[in-house]
């Protein structure tokens, strides 16, 4: 553990360092927008990811589809695909996907939609994510006796309010720790981020690269440093609610 503090503490210090030494670097940087742009993608692609866990978590529980399960079972492949390889394959796709509609049905292009935009950002996000927040649910779930169900629908509550009433408050601790973990991920996430990010729309990852793409590491090391705290951030938060739970 003193060996791990030690290999964290060293290139932290020297960021803080570095920030410090040259602070033209901090004052030539949008810090409210980087925090914004950061937060904002990590707040919205977050509630998709998590509401989207729910409806197919609770659709496998009431429906028993083999269809839908498997359906779930394929899509959760996405965190094992290169970040990189995933950004390329959806460009070729929404390529495709708006030349076949301008041929077939003669409408303008959708490139834009989806390809340097936020909703292509957050497709690619719940493609490569999505497996991190379906199994936290599942994993929530299956402490939830079927019997639960069973009393619930014997007390007159129909299925949504079942899944609103005993569902989501059982869950909440699920959804606290998967929201945290989502949430670090997209913070850190660079090859997504970087090629399918809207024009001048910058988080700490993309800004952290460009200079250090351009031999820049002095000046890299401000978004690196404001990465580091967020994370640092939200995994603190995680522990103090892990141990007032205990």
């Amino acid at each position: 553990s003193t060996l791990f503090f030690l290999s964290f503490l060293f290139p932290l210090s020297q960021m803080l360092y570095w920030t410090l030494k040259f602070p033209k670097y901090f004052k030539d940087l949008d810090i409210i927008s980087l925090n914004l742009n950061t937060l904002f993608l990590v707040l919205l692609s977050t509630a998709v990811l998590i509401l989207f866990s729910f409806v197919t978590n609770y659709g496998n529980r009431v429906t028993k589809s083999k269809f839908l399960n498997f359906l779930s079972v394929f899509s959760i492949s996405g965190y094992a695909i290169p970040g990189v390889i995933l950004a390329v394959a959806l460009i070729t796709f929404f390529a495709w996907l708006s030349e076949t509609l301008v041929y077939f049905f003669g409408i303008s292009s959708i490139k834009s939609i989806f390809i340097g935009s936020i909703l292509g950002l957050v497709i690619a996000y719940f493609v490569r994510f999505y497996s991190l927040a379906f199994n936290g649910i599942k994993s929530g779930y299956s402490r939830i006796n079927k019997s639960i169900d069973e009393s619930s629908y014997l007390l007159g509550h129909s299925k949504i309010k079942t899944f609103t009433l005993v569902h989501v408050p059982y869950l909440k601790n699920s959804i606290f720790l998967i929201s945290i973990l989502i949430a670090v991920e997209i913070i850190r996430e660079l090859p997504l981020t970087l090629i399918l990010r809207p024009y001048n729309f910058e988080t700490f990852a993309t800004q952290a690269y460009i200079y250090a793409a351009q031999d820049l590491l002095e000046a890299a090391a401000v978004p690196s440093l404001f990465l580091i705290i967020w994370a640092s951030f939200f995994i603190f938060i995680t522990s103090k609610y892990i141990l007032s739970e205990k």
